[in-house]
């Protein structure tokens, strides 16, 4: 829960921080186009289509958000399987523990007829 909390509360503080900086953007500056640029020389070129600076900021808040959301359930997914692992481990141990009580029931109750047979 409190994992949960605390990524409420960091996504209030970026949204926050994304909507300062929308604030005090010019809408001339939030038009301004961005291309994303990989280059080994020689090797490969990669560009990426020109987009808004304003969509850019917006689709990289998008994407941290959905980060944080993973980020937060993959823990999650790693106790569950050590639970079920463990649920298997104790019915095992239950398993052996019944198998030791019977045992010891039927030897305890082999060692009571010796020892009433020779009592008499």
């Amino acid at each position: 829960m409190k994992r949960i909390i605390n990524a409420i509360v960091l996504a209030v503080i970026l949204f926050s921080l994304l909507n300062f900086i929308y604030s005090n953007m010019t809408p001339e500056l939030l038009a301004y186009p961005m291309q994303f640029r990989f280059r080994l020389p020689g090797l490969l070129v990669l560009k990426s289509v020109a987009m808004p600076l304003g969509y850019v900021i917006c689709l990289a808040f998008s994407a941290g958000i959905i980060f944080l959301a993973f980020l937060q359930a993959l823990p999650e997914l790693f106790r569950r399987k050590d639970h079920k692992r463990q649920e298997k481990r104790i019915r095992e141990l239950e398993k052996q523990l019944e198998g030791a009580q019977k045992s010891l029931g039927t030897h305890l109750a082999s060692a009571a007829t010796h020892t009433t047979a020779d009592e008499k």
